[in-house]
């Protein structure tokens, strides 16, 4: 009787000390046949690549050059492996836009624009709604002020801002009439007024304006 034995992986026939000659042939040309086919069936090394080929495009799915590495990944993630509690813990941090406190300084504009909804700083909004001051001697005047002036105790200057930016402004008005006795003259500080690099000689009694900065050119306008 033939013992039928066979290879543990791939189930071929192989032969056994007991069987007949003429049996183990027939069987060692079995298993020879199907490991003739088996090895006919595999990919060759083109069918392998093309293969491969397949599956990393596919991988890949069109992603850029500088991202189609797990070391570029990896590196465009700051090669941090907690990644996700990082960006939590960042946005954590953030101010939420129903809002919170500040616990950091923030710019905000010098000169907010009319009409819109930008920010305005607490300086800005006290001088936009300042009250008017009674001025009777020298001066130095910051944007947004509105100044009384008294001429009659003598004639004395009132100095512009310097650096100003667009749109800042000071007011005058005469505060006692005697402009005309005592005059009190406007320093430009570096700016124009009405486009002309004079100082503002004020001698007119019962006269109030505004003088707005406007540009480098121009300089400070009456308005």
């Amino acid at each position: 009787m033939t013992t039928d034995t066979r290879t543990t992986q791939f189930n071929y026939p192989k032969p056994y000390p007991s069987n007949l000659l003429a049996a183990d042939v027939i069987r060692l040309r079995d298993a020879l046949d199907a490991i003739d086919s088996d090895m006919a069936a595999r990919p060759d090394a083109a069918t392998i690549n093309t293969l491969i080929d397949s599956a990393v495009s596919q991988l890949l799915d069109g992603a850029p050059a500088a991202l189609d590495t797990l070391n570029e990944l990896a590196a465009s993630l700051g090669d941090d492996a907690n990644i996700a509690a990082t960006i939590a813990n960042d946005l954590a941090a953030k101010l939420d836009k129903s809002g919170g406190t500040l616990t950091g300084q923030i710019t905000l504009p010098n000169n907010p624009t009319s009409g819109t909804l930008q920010a305005a700083t607490a300086l800005f909004v006290e001088n936009s709604h300042k009250n008017w001051q009674l001025v009777s001697n020298t001066h130095a005047a910051f944007s947004g002020d509105r100044l009384m002036l008294d001429s009659s105790g003598g004639a004395f200057t009132v100095t512009l801002p310097s650096s100003p930016s667009q749109g800042d402004y000071v007011q005058f008005a005469d505060g006692a009439g005697q402009l005309s006795t005592n005059s009190v003259t406007i320093v430009r500080n570096g700016s124009n007024i009405q486009s002309t690099a004079d100082d503002l000689e004020l001698d007119v009694d019962n006269y109030g304006f505004t003088l707005v900065f406007t540009d480098s050119t121009n300089g400070w306008r009456l308005a």
